[in-house]
């Protein structure tokens, strides 16, 4: 596949923009991992003994295994039984609401109640994984299979399974890498009673920041990330062109039905990833709400509206106009700006600390909105271009035919028609970063920088009823925003036909 070709005018400066911004956020930061762990003595991470550079990576292993098969095995009944806008806001739920609420399901902080807590994380971002891949294939193999008289479990195992293998390995890969990289879930679900890998980066990226430790560690990671952001690229394409020929997969989930295990497996999994939110409301009404606590939120709230509105503003701005670009956009270039999605949060915390030595930037509240910046950039780049697709693909050429310029179609004909979408993209990319600890764990000033910093010390202290209902509410904004706007990315309905003759007839006029 040579790439994905949006549909407006674009020329050089916004490749001249893309690769200033890959050069910033990723080439660079590397490149001074990379040179500050060869020209290290090695003091640093000499100063770790091996047995807890040992100890410490065994546990993170074992535990991203265990998350990445689990979610590999319950990814197929997920994405038959459960509809795509709940899978999209389970995914969205703060790893900070799913450790205090595997805690308030009562279990005793450790390694069982990390494991919970990730798995709820893990297990919807399978099933989405599995669900683009299914919209790829072809209806007319299954109905086929039917007609010759195979049975559901023969036209799974025949067809489907070898067809979804790729999204399936890839959902164990992705979700393993989220565990790598879950410092939040560690320190609260963990109560530091479960050392891992990530925390061990996050002390070595201040302690020991030149380490050569640290830049290898980092390396690896971040070469295992790159397949998951072109499975991602290549499986939304896919589900785009199976889309627009009426081929896809739409009907799978009925075909799997037929299928009598997958769908109650998909409901038994949809409640495991739904136990932390219920573990949420259980703690609520035993808990207790001080002066200081509220005086603590609402100190952190300041930043919070000062500056998360505004990322969420300029990456969803810069991810439409990224998607609608007329010149091709390579696969590996679609791939390294969606790369933030799979690049596991402390990786990508190291990555930004790096970004703030080349800038002179300490950490504080700057820093962490450059942090949440390439997460949110590459959340809008994929939901802008879930939204153009649904937008039929005559619609420039018409009001081309009809003498529009550039602008005049970006005014009368995109924003009327996309302006919802992007909206909806908004206030998830907002909804997502209200919610996010770990980019912040590595940026964040001595006070902290976002609401979900302070929410995550006073956690930390014991806990409030106004923390479980803060927390609660920014677990519950995602799910409850996802399934409207997913109407809005999901086609062209008789709203958004309304919307294009009339944007039509403008342009003509």
């Amino acid at each position: 596949m040579a790439g994905w070709r949006p549909d407006a005018a674009g020329g050089a400066l916004p490749r001249l923009l893309v690769g200033a911004y890959l050069l910033v956020s990723l080439a660079l930061p590397i490149a001074l991992l990379v040179a500050g762990g060869l020209s290290s003595d090695g003091s640093g991470a000499a100063s770790i003994s091996a047995e807890l550079w040992l100890r410490s990576s065994a546990r993170a292993l074992a535990l991203a295994g265990l998350v990445g098969v689990g979610a590999s095995l319950a990814a197929y009944p997920l994405a038959i039984a459960v509809p795509t806008p709940i899978l999209f806001g389970l995914f969205l739920v703060s790893p900070l609401a799913r450790a205090l609420g595997v805690l308030g399901l009562g279990l005793a902080p450790g390694a069982g109640a990390v494991a919970l807590a990730q798995l709820g994380g893990a297990l919807p971002l399978a099933g989405l994984l599995v669900s683009l891949r299914l919209r790829s294939i072809d209806r007319r193999w299954l109905d086929a299979g039917a007609d010759l008289g195979a049975s559901a479990w023969l036209r799974f195992r025949l067809i489907t399974l070898p067809l979804i293998r790729p999204a399936l390995a890839t959902a164990a890969l992705w979700a393993g890498l989220m565990s790598l990289g879950d410092v939040a879930t560690l320190e609260l679900a963990g109560g530091g009673k479960f050392f891992s890998l990530p925390l061990l980066l996050h002390e070595l990226a201040f302690a020991a920041e030149d380490s050569l430790a640290l830049a290898v560690i980092t390396l690896a990671i971040l070469g295992l990330s790159l397949p998951c952001a072109f499975a991602l690229c290549r499986g939304i394409s896919a589900g785009q062109g199976a889309g627009a020929t009426g081929a896809g997969a739409t009907g799978e989930g009925s075909a799997g039905t037929q299928t009598r295990w997958a769908p109650r497996i998909g409901l038994a999994a949809l409640g495991v990833a739904a136990l932390p939110l219920l573990g949420l409301m259980l703690a609520i009404p035993g808990a207790e709400t001080s002066e200081a606590t509220l005086t603590a939120l609402g100190y952190a709230l300041v930043p919070t509206a000062r500056g998360l509105p505004l990322v969420s503003l300029l990456a969803t701005a810069a991810g439409f106009l990224l998607a609608r670009r007329s010149a091709p956009l390579p696969l590996w270039t679609c791939a390294l700006l969606v790369l933030p999605l799979a690049i596991p949060s402390a990786v990508q915390g190291i990555l930004v600390l790096e970004v703030g030595r080349i800038a002179g930037a300490r950490p504080g509240e700057l820093l962490t909105l450059w942090g949440l910046f390439p997460g949110s950039l590459a959340l809008a780049f994929v939901g802008a271009r879930l939204a153009i697709a649904g937008s039929p693909r005559a619609l420039e050429e018409a009001a081309r035919d009809l003498g529009a310029g550039a602008w005049t179609r970006t005014k009368r004909l995109w924003i009327p028609l996309l302006g919802p979408a992007a909206a909806g993209v908004v206030l998830i990319v907002l909804a997502l970063n209200l919610g996010t600890v770990s980019v912040p764990a590595f940026t964040s000033g001595p006070g902290g920088s976002t609401l979900a910093i302070a929410l995550t010390i006073l956690a930390r202290g014991g806990g409030s009823a106004a923390v479980g209902l803060v927390t609660l509410g920014l677990a519950l904004l995602p799910i409850v925003l996802v399934p409207a706007i997913g109407r809005l990315l999901a086609g062209p309905g008789r709203r958004r036909h309304n919307t294009t003759t009339t944007a039509i007839r403008s342009c003509a006029g």
